[in-house]
């Protein structure tokens, strides 16, 4: 360290310079702020809002429809259906019979019959594997069914939206298992067109087609089905009324269900004539046919009832016209002529004359001369008035009386 007085070199820990004497200012170190990271700002969660109750009109009218006679008829025939779709895997009863047709279409279009009946086989098989998937969800989807009908009757204060939720998750993994099954379809038949001939490959081009929508089309039902379950769980828990249930889904229910209800019924109609000859089992496929495309219809009417019932909350409350009785008319008030203003005649203002006090001794008396005394005024000649005659009253002589008869 150095003096800044005289320069010379003194030790680091010296006070004063040893040459000069001059005292040592030595700087005070500095302290290096060191960097404290703020703590985040508390955010706090956002308040839960509460449940609606089962007393709330919405919800109470959401419940009424999920126990409504309809939604319980529904609920019945599709748990119907369920149970006969189990007793078909386990007897292999359409199986075996849907692999045979497969395989007679498919040697039609030109295959060769070995080829043929390996697709149709792998085909029947995948479909198999699909259909304990498809039923096992039908059952998880007849659960959640009976689960809002349950709660629908219930009287807690608070309405149970497990049955949906339920419902919502089987439907989606159902969707997913569909689309890998459709996918298993469409590989082998790609996979056969190189065997078949040019109107054949472009037959099965066209099928191929055909499923590629299908996947689709059933991808897009399938989606307006969970926004619409998501709505209905959200007006059931907040008791916020929306009617935007897809429509869309009601009217492929109605056209499914329709084509199927007839599709079913012209079966019928031509096995009336051998209804006897057939086996037990044959008639009770027909029945479940007819079950099946019930069940969607009915879905259908649930969901419009459902859409009218939220548009109704939704509307404009218009009050109630109040009958008042009518009022007699008034007659009209002749209208008054305009009356003239009247000038009221003001009397001139009268200028006071100042009254001048004259004294005594200043007014002057005019004197009359004694000659205007002395003359004598001439009198008025007065006419003589004629003295009347004096009335004489003349004597009337009485009259003799006449003489009184004898």
């Amino acid at each position: 360290m150095f003096c800044k007085k005289c320069g010379a070199a003194i030790p680091n820990d010296s006070r004063f310079c040893t040459e000069c004497g001059t005292v040592v200012v030595t700087a005070a170190p500095q302290r290096v702020p060191t960097y404290v990271p703020a703590a985040p700002a508390y955010v706090p969660p956002a308040p839960k809002l509460p449940q609606a109750s089962s007393d709330h009109p919405v919800v109470a009218a959401i419940k009424k429809l999920g126990r409504s006679p309809l939604f319980l008829i529904a609920t019945i025939l599709y748990t119907l259906v369920q149970m006969f779709a189990l007793l078909q895997l386990v007897g292999g009863i359409s199986g075996n019979a849907d692999a045979y047709t497969l395989m007679q279409m498919l040697r039609e279009f030109g295959l060769p019959g070995y080829t043929a009946r390996e697709i149709a086989e792998t085909i029947s098989s995948v479909a198999s594997v699909t259909g304990w998937f498809d039923w096992i969800f039908g059952i998880l989807i007849m659960s959640g069914m009976w689960a809002v009908y349950g709660a629908s009757v219930s009287k807690r204060p608070v309405a149970g939206t497990a049955g949906l939720s339920i419902i919502f998750v089987a439907l989606l993994i159902s969707m997913i298992f569909t689309c890998l099954g459709l996918l298993f379809l469409l590989i082998p038949m790609l996979a056969a067109v190189g065997f078949m001939g040019e109107e054949a490959a472009i037959i099965m081009l066209i099928l191929f087609g055909i499923l590629a929508g299908t996947m689709a089309f059933l991808i897009v039902y399938n989606v307006r089905i969970f926004v619409s379950i998501s709505r209905i769980k959200a007006s059931l828990r907040t008791g916020a009324p929306n009617h935007k249930i897809s429509g869309f889904v009601a009217v492929i229910c109605f056209i499914g269900g329709g084509f199927s209800l007839i599709t079913a019924l012209l079966t019928l109609l031509e096995s009336v004539e051998y209804l006897q000859y057939l086996p037990a089992i044959s008639l009770i496929s027909m029945v479940v046919t007819l079950i099946t495309a019930i069940v969607p219809i009915l879905f259908g009417i649930l969901i419009f009832m459902y859409k009218s019932k939220m548009k109704k909350f939704l509307a404009p409350i218009t009050p109630k016209p109040v009958y008042t009785a009518p009022v007699a008319p008034v007659a009209p008030v002749a209208p008054v002529a305009p009356v003239a203003p009247v000038e009221v005649p003001v009397a001139p203002v009268v200028e006071e004359i100042p009254v001048v006090e004259v004294p005594a001794e200043e007014v002057l008396i005019e004197e009359i001369p004694e000659e205007a005394l002395a003359e004598e005024i001439p009198a008025e000649e007065v006419t003589p008035v004629e003295e009347a005659a004096p009335v004489v009253e003349e004597e009337v002589a009485a009259e003799p009386a006449p003489a009184e008869a004898e």
